[in-house]
């Protein structure tokens, strides 16, 4: 901070700036910082923050995406992206480039003969048409202007990554100081507490749905209405065959009778 001395009856005085003065210097200084930054995205620690200041984590690669209408794919690794479009009839080897931050998410731009793909991936739940299968990526890519969408990523992403505290069995709140919770863990084994007891077991996602399978649990004895609440949040688990989503964030178990288990973090 400046000062401004002046002499007044032979003595010296400091002036300090006002604060309206010092305001003014510090937004100068805040437009001056603005203008020296680009717009365009930068990539920090494995996130890109784009001229929005959106912040988006790329992909971890491989990654892979698809879409219907027509059929189409998209590989992308660590040097290439690769487009299988038109159901098999089109197919190209691209240059993979470093990714953009965009308003969309983030954008991977190529050319090679001639030819021009822009694959934009957005961190947001994308259904696949045909299935349902839950995706963590929505995907549109253009070649050259004529774009088409579809979903990309690891569906088991979704599942993994933290215990799933569940909230009703078959629309019923689990029972007051009870414990109902999913555990999805490595090697595709899944593990929680039951009402009373722990169960394990395995479990397989296919690009049609999720099952569970060789679900045990414990022997531990168990108050009347808990043991009712297990018996029942078992048998749903064991009759499940695909899951979701939802908007809020909530896992949710589907059965083909209708049946369901809900569950949050």
């Amino acid at each position: 901070m400046k000062r401004r001395t002046q002499a007044i009856d032979g003595r010296l005085s400091i002036k300090f700036p006002t604060v309206v003065q010092q305001c003014a210097v510090l937004m100068l200084h805040i437009f001056i910082i603005a203008a020296l930054i680009p717009t365009s995205s930068v990539f920090c620690q494995g996130i890109l923050v784009g001229p929005e200041c959106q912040a988006f984590r790329e992909p971890k690669l491989p990654f892979t995406a698809r879409g219907q209408e027509p059929g189409w794919m998209i590989t992308i690794d660590t040097n290439t992206i690769f487009l299988n479009t038109q159901y098999g009839a089109l197919q190209l080897n691209m240059k993979r480039t470093e990714p953009q931050a965009t308003a969309e998410g983030i954008l991977y731009s190529t050319e090679a003969e001639g030819r021009r793909l822009e694959v934009f991936i957005r961190p947001e739940i994308c259904a696949d048409v045909a299935t349902g299968m839950p995706h963590p990526y929505q995907v549109r890519f253009e070649l050259d202007g004529q774009g088409h969408a579809g979903c990309g990523g690891d569906p088991n992403t979704l599942l993994t990554g933290g215990e799933w505290t569940v909230q009703s069995i078959d629309e019923v709140p689990v029972a007051e100081k009870s414990e109902v919770t999913i555990l999805f863990m490595e090697q595709w084994r899944v593990t929680g507490s039951a009402s009373c007891n722990r169960f394990i077991g395995g479990y397989r996602l296919t690009g049609e749905g999720l099952s569970f399978s060789q679900l045990g649990t414990t022997m531990m004895a168990c108050e009347e209405h808990l043991s009712r609440q297990e018996s029942r949040f078992l048998e749903v688990m064991k009759a499940v065959v695909r899951f979701e989503i939802s908007p809020e964030g909530h896992l949710v178990l589907h059965t083909p009778d209708q049946r369901r288990i809900t569950g949050h973090r």
